[in-house]
């Protein structure tokens, strides 16, 4: 039990993993993830986004789905430019991303 709030430590483990908290802490990882690729250089953040989206792909295979879902999880202002740069790449490219995805899933 803590002394201070009386919790035990799972307890409290589980409060800040559930709703609200959660999706709180998401972004703040996400923002801080994105600030310490940024002092590495723009090439960094433009990996970081492209690797998410090809993760989305391989696993539905659909583009609308996969930039719906890139947009609501990875949204962040300050880095909208590098993310609309790296969906169109994906978007002028997708038949030969796909491709590459098929053969390596063989």
């Amino acid at each position: 039990m803590n002394e201070y709030t009386g919790f035990r430590e799972p307890d409290i483990i589980i409060k800040t993993h559930i709703g609200h908290d959660k999706g709180r802490n998401r972004k703040f990882a996400l923002s801080a993830q994105l600030e310490f690729l940024r002092r590495k250089g723009d090439d960094y953040i433009f990996a970081y986004f492209l690797h998410h989206i090809l993760d989305y792909l391989e696993r539905c295979y659909l583009l609308d789905n996969v930039l719906n879902r890139i947009r609501q999880k990875l949204y962040n202002p300050k880095y909208e430019p590098y993310l609309e740069i790296v969906l169109k790449f994906v978007e002028n490219n997708l038949e030969e991303i796909l491709k590459d995805i098929a053969v390596y899933n063989k």
